[in-house]
């Protein structure tokens, strides 16, 4: 099929998304859609009345105002974060989003910040390369969580891309983010190895 949406294996494997315009005109529709309360992609389920908000004065029935977004250990990944990026753009009520623990990839990740308004106060963006804790399986205690120590190599120009998409949120107070990917980018790697 010539349907951009109809492998989905190229948004969630390892290679660079060549072209997410069919997801994005999805994302649209779904943003449009007024009684549509969740939608679950290629992760956990994704709250769309959360997200979605208010839109820069404008009120639609059956929005909720919602001040502090967590979306984080939701599984979401890529494809979910197209989605997001759509419906966070101009959502003037969320001051604070949390996305840790996502597989949202730094790709994804810049998708979203670049959408969101300068006046977000908190985000935190941790653990969005892969998410690291998995369940251990044939433990007495269940409950237990392990991590997966997997090195992750990321290119160094997408943590950048990502980084400068963060420095456009003007009223950011606290920002949380891996110190690891934080070394990548280079001016602030060489202050990071100061004592």
């Amino acid at each position: 099929s010539d349907n951009p949406i109809s492998d989905v294996s190229m948004y969630t494997t390892g290679r660079e998304p060549s072209d997410t315009k069919g997801l994005t005109e999805l994302a649209e529709a779904v943003n449009g859609h007024v009684s549509l309360l969740a939608i679950t992609l290629d992760g956990g389920k994704l709250p769309v009345d959360e997200v979605k908000g208010e839109r820069l004065g404008e009120v639609v029935k059956g929005e909720k105002k919602v001040r502090f977004l967590d979306l984080s250990k939701k599984t979401l990944g890529f494809v979910s974060a197209i989605f997001m990026g759509t419906m966070l753009n101009g959502n003037e009520n969320t001051n604070e989003l949390m996305l840790h623990s996502n597989e949202l990839k730094p790709v994804g990740v810049t998708f979203i910040v670049k959408r969101l308004l300068p006046s977000l106060k908190t985000l935190d963006i941790s653990n969005t390369i892969t998410n690291q804790q998995k369940e251990a399986k044939g433990d007495k205690k269940a409950d237990r969580k392990t991590v997966v120590g997997a090195a992750v190599t990321v290119p160094p120009e997408q943590v950048e891309n990502l980084w400068a998409a963060v420095t456009t949120l003007g009223s950011l107070e606290k920002l949380t983010m891996d110190r690891d990917h934080l070394k990548e980018i280079k001016d602030l790697g060489k202050m990071l190895s100061l004592k």
